[in-house]
């Protein structure tokens, strides 16, 4: 499989993190577990599509995918080719308006959104042959549809993110002090725009510091990797692991490379 990430322009970088394209060239049959990774995603299938072992169906040729609180498994089959918009934890919302949350563990077929210029979108990637001219498109798309100048938000979010990145054991009553708002107003403006409650996106921060942690320092304790993550002890990791992914952490690494890309993209 080929895969490339494609960084966005510069006026789209606070909320798009990256794009990128998955390609085969020749016919393959993989089953990939997904796990949780504190972000939402625009993804175009523009050949075969894969098979949701969790929805029991193939996924849609273009769909917003949620955030996730939990692993998956897909299966690709046939020839591949992906596209794909991975936007920041709160990016979604400067291009669609509709609450985050509703798309938890979803994902939502463009035809669902009653969203015409998306669907114009899909139509054209498509019927486009250049993956690269696709991104263009994609550029084009989200610069039109960016909206946030008179949002007050964005930017007291993105305090609050930058704080939870920074300090493993930052609780959401530090994350709504630090963005000006009271726990209630932060969880409902969080829920809103980031598609997941702060305690959950929490979690998840937590498992994908220890990816990044493990990826960067493999022969690293496990109890030191629960200390350096922010978790409790070592049989806190154990089942936050386990939620996450399905493996206790020596099985994960048996089985996967340790990666984040969450971490490493905000690094």
């Amino acid at each position: 499989m080929k895969y490339q990430i494609i960084p966005p322009s510069e006026p789209l970088k606070p909320f798009v993190s990256y794009y990128w394209i998955l390609e085969t060239e020749k016919l393959v049959h993989e089953t990939e577990r997904i796990i949780p990774a504190g972000y939402m995603q625009l993804i175009f299938y523009r050949s075969d599509r894969a098979f949701s072992h969790t929805e029991k169906e193939w996924q849609p040729r273009t769909f917003i995918g949620g955030q996730t609180n939990t692993y998956s498994e897909l299966t690709l089959s046939g020839t591949i080719q992906m596209i794909a918009v991975t936007f920041r934890p709160y990016g979604a919302k400067a291009f669609f308006n509709f609450p985050m949350l509703d798309s938890l563990n979803r994902t939502i077929p463009v035809d669902c959104l009653g969203d015409k210029e998306l669907e114009e979108l899909e139509d054209k990637i498509m019927n486009t042959q250049e993956t690269h001219t696709c991104i263009l498109l994609i550029e084009e798309f989200l610069l039109k549809r960016m909206s946030t100048d008179q949002d007050p938000y964005f930017k007291r979010l993105q305090s609050s993110l930058l704080l939870a990145n920074m300090q493993p054991e930052t609780g959401t009553s530090e994350l709504a002090s630090a963005s000006c708002f009271s726990p209630k107003q932060y969880k409902r403006i969080f829920n809103d725009y980031i598609g997941i409650n702060p305690k959950e996106f929490l979690r998840i921060l937590r498992f994908q510091r220890a990816l990044h942690i493990l990826h960067n320092h493999p022969a690293i304790l496990f109890a030191d990797l629960a200390f350096q993550a922010g978790y409790y002890d070592q049989a806190h990791l154990t089942k936050e692991f386990k939620l996450f992914s399905g493996y206790t952490p020596t099985q994960y690494k048996a089985v996967c490379i340790p990666y984040s890309d969450y971490f490493t993209e905000t690094d």
